[in-house]
């Protein structure tokens, strides 16, 4: 799978939602002056978005269909996610009982994404992933390739933290108007159902880009 250079050709099992499938309902109008049904989902989801700041909350529902909120393991729940972006980089952060060093053996998956999108199909994911209990990738995906980067990525209990610079060249230009994210765990032990977990209903949620934001670190 490793190439010899820094980008890496990625097969993902990663299973959120299809980008179709994510984009936002065509619901009726509210009939109301009270929130419209796109914003009392966001409202269900703790969804917050501020110029350059957003976070929203893990359902943890049990719904069987991998993507959609569902935990299929007992392994415990997560609580939010939460991407924030400065002049050099994004700084992701996940939070959750489900998090614990303890979750990377021999023989398990763990992985971490948060997507980001343009108004026209581009995407880039920021990618952490454990293999058999030690970080393998890190850093950016774009079509497929991961671009390897120091991100200073930390599993400790309740929590994981990553740092993705922009100096990534599928970051170089790049201007998201939407996120998601999503974390996979398998113990890779036999009739043991993995845990796949969608921030929200698994759907892309609106960003707002940090006001000047520019540069690389």
């Amino acid at each position: 799978m490793l190439r010899p250079r820094h980008a890496t050709a990625l097969v993902l099992t990663f299973a959120l939602l299809p980008l179709a499938a994510c984009s936002p309902l065509s619901l009726p109008a509210p009939q109301s002056d009270g929130p419209s049904p796109e914003e009392r989902i966001a409202q269900e989801a703790g969804v917050e978005v501020e110029p350059g700041l957003a976070r929203c909350d893990f359902s943890n529902d049990d719904a069987g269909v991998p993507g959609n909120g569902t935990s299929t393991g007992a392994f415990g729940t997560l609580d939010t996610a939460e991407v924030r972006e400065t002049a050099g980089a994004y700084e992701v952060t996940f939070t959750g009982d489900l998090l614990d060093p303890a979750l990377l053996t021999p023989t398990s998956d763990l992985n971490f994404r948060l997507d980001l999108g343009e108004t026209n199909p581009n995407q880039v994911m920021l990618y952490t992933e454990y293999v058999d209990g030690a970080l393998g990738i890190t850093g950016t995906v774009a079509a497929g390739i991961a671009f390897s980067q120091d991100t200073a990525a930390e599993l400790t209990p309740g929590a994981f933290t990553a740092r993705y610079p922009k100096s990534s060249p599928d970051l170089a230009g790049f201007e998201p108007v939407t996120w998601r994210a999503g974390v996979e765990y398998s113990s890779g032990e036999a009739g043991v159902e993995p845990v796949i977990l969608s921030c929200g209903d698994g759907r892309e949620w609106n960003w707002l880009p940090l006001a000047g934001a520019a540069g690389e670190s």
